[in-house]
């Protein structure tokens, strides 16, 4: 599709960096993102947030 429509320029790169790094972001949210704010994190935020509320 780039050497048809402007093959002087090739901007196919961009969208493979932009579809590489949204694949990076994807990743990081599935495999690591629920290891820094997983359940315990949730519990005790809920906790603290419990004890202002009686405050």
């Amino acid at each position: 599709m780039n050497l048809l429509s402007s093959p002087g320029i090739w901007w196919f790169y961009w969208i493979t960096a932009f579809w590489g790094i949204e694949a990076i972001w994807h990743a990081f949210g599935v495999f690591i993102g629920d290891r820094l704010h997983g359940k315990e994190w949730e519990e005790r935020k809920i906790k603290e947030y419990m004890e202002k509320k009686k405050k």
